[in-house]
């Protein structure tokens, strides 16, 4: 069964056109709609997640294997005798300690540049989009996105005209929609909204599956064009990005059904519409985060899993292991390779399993794969700082692919925790706290590498991430879980009360 297929309700669908609000009612009751419309809405939505993945995979590796040849030929013709030649340094030694910590020193600043910049927006251009158009700032996202990118493209092209630090100040176009972790917070809004409660899981699980084939994709593809030239796979990750911009025509334009911010009435302010409006955005957050405490709780575990994700990882094997970013690209593949598999064959099952045989409710279900995703993070994280040599570096990739499906089961665990009509400002709130964990992971591992290069302890970085894995399984373990939420979807779950 096709991914379209499944978020089809099982009640025959009313035609409507596209003025009518795709989200449905406060309520969060799906509206019935054209079968061929949510078909094309979902296929449009699902597609842009998916380029929006290749294009920054397949510009991942090779533009650190650039900025790499840059800073290692900057530094030796520092140090050339002769600083009015400009060496050829493709034959030199870019692995020693001063090259490879201005490489984790820059990327490290560059993705806390860019998520800073996330942070700030993202609550002004979720109320924007909730109350204009979704459709109009994913395209302002996107736009932003691929100048930035061509912001970095430039200052490569030129490292004898720009200084590569100034590559952080392209971080400024992320201020024009809020990135990539606005459009893609958006897709996922539009689709959390868009299909049953009960289906969620499954149809996050195969989203990711889905998205995790075109890494595996991206990956090996970027690989294999790094040995011809990194500049091959680098360049091209922008006109692919920007193909998300024809696929904004297939998403409806129209309002989603959201209630406008209730304005102050305060003839005497000067302050402009749209200065009101985020002040009166920012106290529904503030009271929403007041009234879901424990939902907060539950959230910060969100910070330290994506510093599994981090790129870092290759600067790390080729580091550790001497070998080339092109050989550590593909080792990483592996954990993508487990990670598709459990989301497309495994988990589906097992959750099916666990809902239809023993009778557990879906939150419950949901937790239990959130604790024990969370226990390989901290085994895989321990075994890849402990690795001697790439056998065992491989087996602890693997338990990080074992443990990838956290952050999917984490969100459906909070999803199940708030009003339906509050979904909106969850996923907003999701948003700002995986934009901190990635603003954080980047400078927080560019300085445990460096201080483990000085003392000797390379596998620094992963130790410190097995502890706040292991931090993270305790705040997931120990954190209690509502009856009423369980009792109230007992009976709701599947539209009948469970036997």
């Amino acid at each position: 069964m096709g991914v379209a297929q499944v978020i089809e309700p099982e009640a025959e669908a009313q035609t409507i056109d596209e003025t009518v609000p795709l989200l449905g009612s406060s309520k969060g009751v799906v509206p019935p709609v054209n079968k061929a419309m949510r078909r094309r809405v979902f296929i449009a939505l699902l597609a842009m997640i998916c380029v929006l993945d290749l294009g920054a995979v397949l510009g991942q590796s090779p533009s650190t294997q650039i900025f790499e040849e840059i800073i290692c030929s900057n530094y030796y013709n520092a140090h050339s005798k002769d600083p009015s030649k400009v060496l050829d340094t493709r034959n030199y030694n870019c692995k020693i300690e001063p090259v490879q910590s201005e490489l984790a020193y820059l990327t490290g600043w560059m993705d806390t540049a860019g998520m800073t910049v996330s942070i700030i927006f993202t609550l002004p251009y979720g109320a924007l989009a909730d109350r204009t158009s979704r459709r109009f700032v994913i395209g302002l996202a996107i736009t932003g996105l691929v100048l930035f990118e061509l912001w970095i493209r430039i200052i490569c092209l030129f490292p004898q005209v720009f200084p590569l630090r100034l590559a952080w100040a392209g971080a400024l176009f992320l201020a024009i929609g809020g990135g990539s972790q606005v459009a893609l917070a958006l897709c996922y809004a539009i689709v959390a909204e868009y299909i049953s409660p009960e289906e969620r899981s499954n149809i996050f699980l195969r989203i990711n599956g889905i998205v995790l084939v075109v890494e595996i994709f991206a990956t090996s593809l970027s690989g294999a064009l790094m040995l011809k030239s990194p500049w091959i796979p680098f360049l091209s990750s922008i006109p692919i990005e920007a193909a998300c911009i024809p696929l904004l025509l297939f998403v409806p334009a129209a309002k989603y059904g959201q209630q406008d911010l209730v304005l102050e009435d305060d003839s005497a302010s000067k302050a402009s519409p749209w200065l009101q409006r985020l002040s009166a955005a920012s106290k529904v957050a503030y009271n929403f985060i007041k009234d879901n405490i424990m939902v907060f709780i539950l959230l910060l575990p969100w910070i330290p899993a994506f510093f599994s994700r981090h790129p870092f990882v290759l600067i790390y094997a080729a580091k550790k292991f001497d070998t080339t970013f092109a050989d550590a690209t593909f080792l990483v593949t592996i954990r993508s390779i487990i990670s598709f598999v459990l989301m497309i064959f495994v988990l589906p099952y097992v959750n099916n399993l666990l809902s239809k045989r023993y009778k557990l409710h879906a939150l419950i279900r949901d937790l239990l794969v959130t604790r024990v995703s969370i226990l390989f993070l901290t085994l895989g994280a321990l075994v890849i700082g402990l690795a001697p040599n790439i056998g065992v570096f491989m087996i602890g990739l693997i338990a990080l692919g074992l443990g990838s499906p956290f952050i999917i089961a984490l969100r459906c665990v909070v999803t199940h925790l708030v009003p339906t009509e509050s979904l909106g400002t969850l996923y907003t709130s999701i948003g700002l706290i995986q934009s901190l964990g990635m603003m954080a992971q980047g400078p927080v591992l560019a300085a445990l590498f460096k201080q483990g290069l000085k003392v000797g302890i390379t596998g620094m970085p992963y130790y410190f991430v097995a502890g706040t894995f292991a931090v993270s399984g305790a705040i997931v373990l120990f954190t209690p879980m509502p009856e009423d939420q369980i009792e109230e979807g007992a009976e709701n779950d599947d539209g009948e009360p469970q036997s």
